[in-house]
C-alpha cells in the first residue's frame, strides 16, 4: 500500500494560471510559499521561503481563478506527481514535482471581499466529504453496517491578523 498526500499552507507567489488542453480540459497552475522561521548567526529569526508548485483540474480551475490571486493565504491537500518531459533545447530529460489539489482552504481575506462566518460553506471551496465509521456489532441491524459520524466542533482558527506581536 503506498500512501501519497501533501497538505502545505501558504501564501500564492501569483495569480492562479488557467490553461485548457487540446481537447478543451481546464488546468490551472500555480506556486504557493510556505515559510519556515530559523534561527540565524545574530540570534534573531528570519523566514526562509520554499515553493511549491500546484494544479488545480477541470471545472474547478475555472471557479476557483478569481480567488486564487497573489498573497492569498490557503492551505492546499493533495497528491504528488511527478511531470515528465524532454527538454526542446538540449533534448534531455526534465522532471519536477507538483501537487495534484484534491482540497483547498482559504486563510486569509480577500481585498474587496467580505471573509463569511466560521462554519459557512462558501460556494466556490471543495466540499467536504461525508465521514462514515462502521456500527459496532450488535448494536444495529445487520443490512446498516454503517452510519453518519457526528461532526466534531471545532474551534476556528486564528489568522496572521488575528495575532498580535510587538
Amino acid at each position: 500500500m503506498a500512501i501519497n498526500n501533501v497538505t502545505l499552507a501558504g501564501n500564492l507567489v501569483s495569480d492562479l494560471e488557467v490553461r485548457a488542453t487540446p481537447s478543451g480540459y481546464p488546468i490551472g497552475n500555480g506556486t504557493v510559499a510556505v515559510n519556515k522561521r530559523r534561527k540565524n548567526a545574530q540570534g534573531g529569526y528570519e523566514d526562509v521561503a520554499s515553493y511549491f508548485d500546484f494544479k488545480v483540474l477541470g471545472e474547478r480551475a475555472e471557479k476557483l481563478a478569481q480567488y486564487l490571486v497573489k498573497g492569498t493565504k490557503v492551505a492546499i491537500s493533495g497528491e504528488l506527481e511527478q511531470e515528465r518531459w524532454t527538454d526542446k533545447e538540449t533534448g534531455k530529460g526534465r522532471s519536477k514535482v507538483v501537487v495534484l489539489v484534491d482540497g483547498l482552504d482559504f486563510m486569509s481575506r480577500q481585498q474587496g471581499q467580505q471573509q463569511r462566518a466560521y462554519g459557512q460553506q462558501q460556494a466556490y471551496a471543495p466540499q467536504p466529504q461525508q465521514a462514515y465509521r462502521p456500527v459496532p456489532q450488535g448494536h444495529a441491524p445487520q443490512q446498516q453496517a454503517y452510519r453518519q459520524a457526528a461532526p466534531q466542533a471545532v474551534e476556528p482558527s486564528l489568522y496572521d491578523a488575528d495575532i498580535p506581536f510587538d
